[in-house]
């Protein structure tokens, strides 16, 4: 209840530096707490606990969403709204995304297993992904990734129709995975950098190539798993509070059909960037 209380989510949302710490410290505390007590089954703990604290901030932004859409309709200022709400919730991933990948970077070999093995098992899932059989076949590999990404968008939409926490989940789930892919980079890339380099000029160099491998097709690609979560909240507390009214369940439907559009753009355009940019650069 004190993690939760310490978020004003409507402050969270003016002040974005506030909103990242909110969500590194949310990690930091999960990750510590899972680690302590839920030591077998610590990494998938780490990312409950996370999503417990956060939630209350995402359920607050939804709400402030519906209200404007019964205030004002559809238009410019409320797509300036789902913009300010996308951002917030962009920094509370980024918060949580940065947590998980100091702490993996930081942590003592012997933990690594034990604190992350759900996010490396995804992670080993994708890179096998992307080497067979689409190795030389870009095109093949980019139709598979934005194949496998529309289908997280949509059980982003559906899990927070159904309930919210769930659409918190897939979100603090994907930055947990993120933050350790970003980590285990800066690990290997420190090690066998380290020599050509110093140590220091090593560390910082991999850092960023670690950040910006992951952030080309990354950032887009969390933006509409955002904008989705958002789309689906809207219609499930909408649809409640305008029953009766058709004028307003129609608006509510195209504004959310709006969001999921471009939601479906991002989502193209990150995965011709992970196809045909990240995978040629990195």
């Amino acid at each position: 209840m004190v993690l939760e209380l310490i978020a004003d989510p409507a402050a969270a949302a003016r002040h974005p530096g506030r909103t990242v710490l909110l969500g590194f410290l949310y990690s930091c505390v999960a990750i510590v707490l899972s680690l302590w007590i839920f030591r077998q089954s610590a990494s998938l703990v780490a990312v409950f606990l996370t999503v417990i604290a956060a939630f209350p901030v995402f359920y607050d932004t939804i709400r402030r969403l519906e209200r404007k859409e019964e205030q004002h309709g559809s238009g410019r200022l409320l797509w300036r709204e789902h913009s300010a709400a996308v951002q917030g919730l962009f920094y509370l991933f980024l918060g949580v995304m940065v947590a998980f990948a100091v702490w993996y970077t930081l942590v003592p070999s012997a933990h690594l297993e034990t604190l992350f093995s759900s996010q490396t098992q995804a992670i080993s899932g994708v890179q096998g992904f992307a080497t067979a059989p689409f190795a030389g076949d870009r095109m093949g590999f980019f139709a598979e990734v934005l194949l496998n990404n529309l289908s997280i968008l949509l059980f982003c939409v559906l899990f927070s129709f159904l309930y919210g926490a769930g659409a918190v989940f897939i979100l603090i789930w994907n930055a947990s995975v993120i933050g350790v892919a970003v980590g285990n980079f800066i690990r290997m890339g420190v090690a066998q950098a380290a020599q050509m380099l110093g140590a220091g000029g090593a560390y910082f160099h991999v850092v960023s190539l670690g950040i910006l491998r992951y952030a080309l097709h990354g950032i887009p690609e969390v933006i509409a798993y955002l904008i989705a979560s958002l789309a689906g909240g809207i219609i499930s507390m909408g649809l409640y509070r305008s029953r009766g009214n058709l004028h307003a369940t129609k608006e509510l439907l195209s504004d959310a059909l709006e969001l999921t559009g471009a939601a479906i753009i991002l989502l193209v355009i990150s995965a011709w960037i992970e196809a045909f940019v990240s995978t040629a650069v990195f």
